[in-house]
């Protein structure tokens, strides 16, 4: 099944797997605008910003712990499978602003622009390719 049609917040009703949501400024004064990537609704071990530097496709990989995207800048098509059962698929279109979080053994694959940058957190910390990064094809 495909699905994502953009709309944060519908997913959650389809599949427990991920929750996609906009994330506004949440304070804001002269001084500076606060942007919260998540509050409560996820724990990170590991954190990273990705500047993406060419035109690309990242990921085709899953994990074996829960991990966050944060589109800081840019648009993508991201497109996650839940390994455990490949009939679920959700397509989304991820605009500056939005989150997603998903599950352990949710494959992801990430059709990226030049100058796109993103905010990642992994629940574990990242340790090798070869036990982090399981290979998973997304077509």
């Amino acid at each position: 099944m495909k699905t994502g049609d953009g709309n944060p917040g519908k997913l959650e009703k389809k599949f427990d797997w991920i929750k996609h949501e906009h994330v506004g400024i949440s304070h804001e004064d002269h001084r500076r605008a606060l942007t919260d990537f998540f509050n409560g609704d996820f724990v990170a071990k590991q954190g990273k910003k990705v500047e993406v530097k060419i035109d690309c496709i990242m990921g085709n990989h899953y994990h074996p712990y829960r991990q966050f995207f944060f589109m800081d800048k840019g648009e993508a098509d991201y497109a996650f499978v839940n390994v455990d059962k490949p009939e679920e698929r959700v397509d989304i279109h991820l605009v500056a602003g939005d989150k997603v979080i998903i599950n352990k053994r949710i494959a992801h694959r990430a059709i990226m622009k030049a100058g796109n940058v993103t905010i990642e957190g992994n629940e574990e910390s990242y340790t090798s390719p070869k036990i982090d990064d399981l290979k998973y094809r997304i077509d």
